[in-house]
């Protein structure tokens, strides 16, 4: 995760707080119905992982990683700047601390993901421009956002009340970002209540 530079010590300190009992906060209902919704739609957008090498930004405790292993992808990274969060990662997984706009790995990956992390961002542009890093010509990007509405508003004060500022997202909003790092939006699905997922594959050519 890559907060925003007013809010960012507050912003990792109630990430690495929610660290411990992260699994137990997820596998609550309705939470555990809103996360299996977001899964299906993330996963239906990024295709086939095995062989691939599988990058996820802003991974938190892993919950795409984990849910990637199984198809035995050819490596998996995971990148986030809670360090409790990155220790919480399997040991099949490489944990990197790191910031979503300036972080570097050394290799390029065919599948990532990008899910709940550019709402915590001053700018995302920057942090789509430093993933186009690390893509190759077939890469596919997924980004995972909340979208105006009702849904929105209660996720907005829920995160205010614990003194972090958050954005949110329409297609158009993405598409824009999208083009200005190097990207191009091919897809859009829907999660209830919450978020939308967005297919971005690389800009080739001028």
């Amino acid at each position: 995760m890559k907060p925003s530079s007013e809010s960012k010590p507050t912003t990792l300190q109630h990430f690495d707080t929610q660290s411990e009992k992260y699994d137990q906060l997820l596998g609550r209902w309705p939470i555990s119905q809103f996360k299996a919704n977001e899964r299906k739609v993330v996963l239906d957008l990024l295709g086939s992982v095995a062989d691939q090498r599988f990058l996820d930004v802003g991974c938190g405790h892993g919950f795409y990683l984990r849910s990637v292993l199984p198809e035995q992808p050819l490596c998996a990274t995971g990148v986030d700047l809670s360090p409790s969060m990155v220790a919480a990662l399997p040991d099949t997984v490489e944990g990197i601390v790191g910031d979503g706009a300036s972080f570097t790995v050394s290799q390029s990956y065919g599948r990532i993901v990008c899910a709940g992390l550019l709402e915590f961002v001053d700018q995302p542009v920057e942090v789509l421009k430093n993933i186009r890093r690390f893509a190759t010509e077939e890469t596919v990007l997924v980004l995972l956002n909340p979208r105006p509405g009702f849904w929105g508003t209660l996720y907005t004060l829920y995160h205010r009340s614990h003194g972090v500022s958050i954005h949110l997202f329409t297609p158009e909003t993405v598409k824009q970002q999208a083009a200005s790092a190097g990207w191009t939006l091919t897809n859009v699905k829907k999660s209830w209540p919450l978020a939308t997922a967005y297919q971005l594959i690389p800009t080739v050519g001028p």
